[in-house]
């Protein structure tokens, strides 16, 4: 007679079945065979053993360029065959979520490695990342943007520079006072005068005014000689 045969899920029509990652377990199967007059069945134990398989991951660029002072923030794609739970680890400098703020100190070239681990097995990406430098300017401080003296009285400016970089930095003080930061003013230089405190560390100059005002102070007058008249 003409036997037909059918299978009961998870087998194809054809008694196939194309397991994947994460189909192991235990399957009982139901095959039917039926001669036109009369079926037989039977039941069949399927064991699927499990076989691991590597995290899955994407979405991390072989090279990175930011600038200092933005913030690096990594979102890989993570993904595991046999669903197993994984756990992403970044190396320094980034933290454990994958970002890093950059500052004025992190010019530079890192080698950064992603791993995705699920307890048995692990994959790695590899990132580049490139910090370029960007330069913070000198700032100046210590010193009012008014001095009032009175004539015949010393004008001393001693500015603070610093410079976060550790840029060596170049001071300059305009007339009437100089660079030396001194003016000894005398008894016709009364008036308001504008004094620019100029600091450059190569890259960038920043400027600090300062205004001067010289009180008028009298001073009496002198004989000097006497003639008979």
């Amino acid at each position: 007679d003409n036997i037909t045969y059918t299978f009961s899920a998870p087998l194809d029509e054809n008694g196939r079945w194309k397991t994947g990652y994460g189909d192991a377990g235990e399957y009982i199967v139901m095959i039917t065979a039926n001669d036109g007059v009369n079926t037989a069945e039977e039941k069949v134990l399927v064991v699927v053993l499990r076989k691991n398989a590597a995290p899955i991951l994407e979405g991390i660029p072989a090279e990175l360029t930011v600038r200092e002072g933005e913030t690096v923030a990594l979102k890989p794609t993570v993904a595991d065959p046999n669903k197993d739970e994984i756990a992403l680890t970044y190396s320094a400098p980034l933290d454990a979520d994958g970002s890093w703020t950059t500052d004025h100190t992190s010019a530079g070239e890192y080698d950064i490695a992603v791993t995705a681990d699920d307890g048995e097995m692990q994959t790695e990406a590899r990132l580049r990342l490139t910090v370029t430098d960007v330069n913070v300017p000198p700032q100046i401080s210590g010193v009012e943007s008014e001095i009032t003296v009175n004539e015949g009285d010393v004008v001393k400016l001693a500015p603070e520079v610093t410079d976060e970089d550790g840029d060596s930095v170049a001071v300059s003080i305009s007339e009437p006072i100089g660079d030396d930061g001194l003016w000894e003013t005398t008894f016709t230089d009364h008036g308001k005068y504008l004094a620019t405190i100029s600091a450059s560390d190569g890259k960038d100059t920043v400027s600090y005014e300062v205004t001067v005002i010289i009180n008028d102070v009298n001073v009496p007058p002198k004989i000097v000689s006497i003639t008979q008249g």
